[in-house]
């Protein structure tokens, strides 16, 4: 009769250790569908995000390019037309007029290059990123006081333009958050090549912030970089704290020849 009594305590606890058993694995199981629906949620939200942050970047540089060309070429050609007139209704050609008209159309001649650099630069094409690059920080070297330490090492790659223009945009992106907002003294530039990738680095050593603010973390600028970046596949690591400079790390899957 024990024996019997013994056997059937012994089934009833296996059983029960049995359902708790099943219990906990279908309660894990519900959790893990669970958190990879969260997770699969994130990563939508994410994606819309950045397809959101792009729109608005494309938005903004074409309604930055319509100011340029209103704003500048729009009054300088007003201007030409006004002495062009004023030439027609004249009995003779007053060589002054010609002048000022000559310096109107040269300065709207500048202005369309200038437009024109800002959009696709011609040394990007022409000579390639390093080229492109090493031109555009001495040029604002020249027209700021910013110390500039620079190294670029591409070991005679060629750059494959959905590699380069995107870099060249992160940079331009990442130099004028700098001049606008960081009040810096000095940026640290590298990229070099290496194995199977590439690796950027961007730093400077102006006031930071603090990229726990989503304001900071979400802004477009940052949204366009980290856009970029998933397009060519790169890993992205920002690094900045209020006082302590800002820096933008950058590893791309070598895609060069």
């Amino acid at each position: 009769m024990d024996t019997y009594v013994a056997i059937i305590a012994g089934m009833a606890i296996f059983g029960i250790l049995a359902a708790g058993f099943i219990l906990f694995i279908v309660h894990y199981q519900r959790r893990v569908i669970w958190q990879e629906k969260e997770l699969h949620k994130k990563e939508l939200k994410y994606q819309e995000d950045l397809i959101v942050s792009n729109m608005r970047s494309v938005e903004n540089e074409r309604r930055r390019i319509a100011r340029d060309i209103h704003d500048e070429l729009g009054n300088i050609f007003a201007t030409l037309h006004l002495h062009l007139d004023s030439l027609s209704r004249a009995s003779e050609t007053p060589s002054e007029v010609i002048q000022q008209s000559k310096n109107l159309v040269g300065s709207g001649i500048e202005n369309v290059r200038r437009i024109a650099h800002s959009i696709l630069p011609n040394e990007l094409e022409l000579f390639g990123l390093q080229h492109a690059l090493e031109d555009y920080f001495h040029s604002i070297a020249d027209k700021t006081d910013l110390a500039l330490q620079m190294d670029i090492f591409l070991d005679d790659h060629v750059i494959p333009e959905d590699i380069a223009l995107p870099l060249y945009r992160i940079t331009l992106e990442l130099v004028t958050n700098t001049l606008k907002y960081a009040h810096a003294k000095q940026i640290t530039f590298q990229l070099n090549s290496g194995g199977d990738r590439l690796e950027y680095y961007y730093k400077d050593d102006g006031v930071g912030a603090d990229l726990n603010n989503n304001t900071v973390s979400g802004g477009i600028g940052l949204q366009n970089i980290r856009y970029r970046c998933i397009a060519m596949y790169a890993t992205l690591a920002f690094s900045s704290a209020p006082g302590k400079g800002f820096s933008c790390s950058i590893t791309i899957p070598n895609k060069i020849t």
